[in-house]
């Protein structure tokens, strides 16, 4: 069983089936791990062949074709079916064959599969698709005018603004043709041309109506709504400045004992029992450098409570006795 789970299939490791099934529950609120033994199909869960291996299937593939629901009374989960489509395979498969996991509950409507913590997200999701839209949308309007004519010629009242000619006994030569030549005269236009309007023109900056907005701002909120379904704490938002490693370690040990250890205890448990295994198998977090640091800081602590009290036997304040009922009561001995 444990060389299973650390080698579940020929193309992944245990770490990586384990990061695949958490994905796949928090995302879609339910995750089927299936059992398969190539040797010998018709035991899947046989671990004495060598070709048992398990696989976490991924629910976007997955679709069931009926609701599951009759009346009021739903269709047990071991009688149920579903569908796995991963484009060049396809396959109706038995609810009983596989291992079923759910985040938050079934789902009312179809007792089969999960309630999806992002359902209840899609605003907060589609505002931060937005804001992260409209802020590349500022970065390529920086910088660009827009120019339109500033007014119009009535009909009744003709105004040739610059295209007036210059001297009327030479009518091809305009205002605007001689203004032309004085900047082009003068280098500015590096070896380009220069072209003068023969009306008049406004310009506006296409940043005009957004650039004082700050949509990294807007979509803060809603990217703290989307940590907080995930009980993601503070400490690992990184939205402004980086927490003390401190308050970044006690947060990392509250996520792993009351999030990851009980999806470990669950993910273990659930698949020891599929298999009928006797022992009992858990997922060890002991080596997490959250925890190392928390031993390293409270193994200082009670060096300065030993030294501290030692100094006081020594200067005849405290006895021998009372100095060991000290250490026991801040449980550095027993």
């Amino acid at each position: 069983m444990v060389n299973l789970l650390n080698n579940p299939n020929d193309l992944q490791s245990g770490e990586e089936l384990r990061k695949q099934f958490v994905r796949y529950l928090l995302s879609s609120g339910y995750c089927f791990l299936e059992p398969i033994n190539f040797e010998n199909t018709a035991r899947p869960r046989d671990l004495s062949h060598k070709g048992t291996q398990l696989f976490a299937l991924n629910p976007d593939k997955i679709s069931f074709e009926t609701n599951y629901l009759f009346g009021l009374v739903k269709m047990p989960l071991k009688e149920g079916r579903f569908k796995l489509d991963c484009g060049n395979y396809s396959q109706t498969k038995v609810f009983n064959s596989i291992i079923p996991f759910y985040d938050l509950g079934q789902d009312p409507n179809n007792n089969l599969k999960g309630i999806s913590r992002l359902d209840s997200l899609e605003i907060e999701l589609e505002n931060i698709v937005t804001a992260n839209k409209a802020k590349s949308n500022q970065l390529k309007l920086s910088g660009s005018t827009v120019v339109t004519p500033g007014t119009k010629n009535r009909a009744d009242s003709f105004d040739m603004g610059l295209d007036t000619p210059v001297d009327f006994d030479n009518p091809d030569k305009t205002e605007k043709d001689a203004i032309e030549e004085k900047l082009h005269a003068t280098g500015l236009g590096q070896g380009k041309t220069i072209t003068v309007s023969g009306v008049e023109l406004k310009s506006f900056n296409l940043m005009e109506g957004i650039k004082d907005i700050d949509f990294s701002e807007m979509r803060k909120s809603d990217e703290i709504t989307v940590f907080n379904q995930f009980g993601i704490p503070p400490e690992f938002h990184q939205l402004d400045s980086s927490p003390k490693y401190e308050n970044r370690a006690q947060a990392g040990i509250e996520i792993i004992e009351f999030i990851c250890k009980p999806l470990a205890s669950n993910f273990c448990n659930s698949i020891r029992e599929k298999y009928e295994h006797e022992n009992d198998i858990e997922i060890d977090f002991s080596d997490s450098p959250y925890y190392a640091y928390q031993n390293e800081k409270k193994s200082k602590e009670r060096q300065s409570t030993v030294e501290l009290y030692r100094g006081l036997l020594e200067d005849g304040v405290i006895n021998v006795q009372e100095y060991s009922q000290i250490l026991r009561d801040e449980r550095i001995i027993k």
